[in-house]
């Protein structure tokens, strides 16, 4: 009989960056087990994954988004199509993605999770976390909450200093592994290393902005108009831009679109002068579409980890901690929207063009990515 393994994550968003942990997450236990299947906690199913079978989506994040139901009849159906997705399975994992967190000083995040966690357990199942996010905890009861998730956790590792700090001082905090994100646990292959050259006469600049991370917010206008002028100039200097839309969600009842974002952040000017491309979910792929560009200016976090992988020189650029993080641990520079003045991007650009990530640094995370699956080994024996 298969061993049949819930994943609870972002999956089945159109986010290119979840698709990839989930990846990474199936890749090992397949490696491990061939006679495996996941049942996938998700809103919709994923392309990526549509010819696998042995991958099921259960779809039942859609209940949480309908406005058709009262709040209380959303969260009754939505824990008892959970229950029964669960049946027969023997290991539920937390896979990647910033999963705990308390955005707007809200606890309903952490309040469904801990009674996801406490359905799991009821159903004797051994739960893992690993290579996760955890955000800020702002109050008691959100610290609480994450103890009480830790507790019944039986492996918790977290992706990044941020995350690892934003636990410190919770119960049980000594229980908690700081690895690396899961995405550095993929091969790259050979041939899409950096190949050893000079820059080509054009410099090429791939760009991806993140849409369910800001939105086209107005306090963030001025970081729109910076980022304009920014291209201005880029182009005006005979730079070749590619835009990647990591995230297209368009449904009845969600829409997050980062070639939305892009359009009108820009009002439409560049249309007929920056390539836009749909990232790959694909690691290969991703890797293959990124082995072209020179430097990588980027708001998501996958988008610069694959640079990173492939030794290309790397921006950050946003305001979420992991993306300082990785900027800070690989020796690349990093600019806050939130305090972006006019010429930062193009003297970034103009820095990193004879730079690389730190080789070395990547290789540790790659080995600190694998230590996530450290406890998982368990399960198979």
């Amino acid at each position: 009989m298969a061993r049949k393994f819930f994943l609870y994550g972002y999956y089945g968003f159109g986010n290119v960056g979840d698709d990839l942990l989930l990846a990474s997450i199936e890749s090992y236990i397949r490696m491990k087990d061939s006679n495996v299947q996941f049942i996938v906690r998700s809103f919709k199913g994923s392309e990526c994954f549509s010819d696998k079978t042995y991958i099921h989506f259960t779809n039942i994040e859609h209940i949480l988004h309908r406005q058709d139901l009262s709040k209380p009849m959303r969260l009754l159906c939505y824990v008892r199509l959970l229950a029964n997705a669960m049946k027969g399975c023997g290991c539920f994992i937390f896979g990647g993605g910033t999963v705990f967190h308390a955005r707007s000083s809200s606890t309903f995040n952490l309040l469904l999770i801990a009674l996801t966690v406490a359905l799991a357990r009821l159903r004797a199942m051994r739960i893992f976390a690993i290579g996760v996010g955890v955000g800020k905890l702002p109050s008691g009861l959100t610290r609480w909450l994450m103890s009480f998730i830790l507790y019944l956790s039986e492996d918790f590792a977290v992706r990044d200093n941020s995350s690892y700090e934003n636990c410190r001082g919770i119960i049980g905090f000594s229980r908690i592994r700081h690895t690396a994100d899961l995405v550095f646990s993929l091969p790259i292959r050979p041939a899409y290393l950096p190949k050893q050259e000079s820059f080509k006469e054009q410099i090429r600049i791939g760009i991806s902005l993140s849409a369910s991370d800001i939105g086209f917010e107005r306090e963030h206008g001025n970081f729109y108009l910076r980022l304009t002028e920014a291209l201005h100039d880029l182009i005006r200097a005979d730079y070749y831009l590619i835009f990647y839309s990591f995230q297209e969600l368009k449904t009845d009842c969600s829409a997050v679109s980062d070639t939305a974002l892009f359009e009108r952040a820009t009002g439409g000017a560049f249309s007929a002068q920056i390539r836009t491309i749909s990232a790959s979910s694909h690691i290969e792929e991703l890797a293959e579409q990124f082995s072209s560009l020179d430097i990588v200016i980027g708001m998501r976090f996958h988008s610069l980890v694959v640079a990173a992988l492939i030794g290309k020189p790397f921006i950050g650029l946003g305001r979420d901690d992991k993306l300082r993080n990785l900027c800070e641990t690989l020796g690349m520079p990093f600019l806050s929207i939130d305090a972006i003045e006019y010429g930062d991007i193009v003297r970034a650009v103009q820095a990193v063009k004879s730079i690389k990530p730190d080789m070395r640094k990547v290789q540790e995370l790659k080995n600190k990515s694998l230590e996530n699956f450290v406890h998982l080994e368990a399960v198979f024996q």
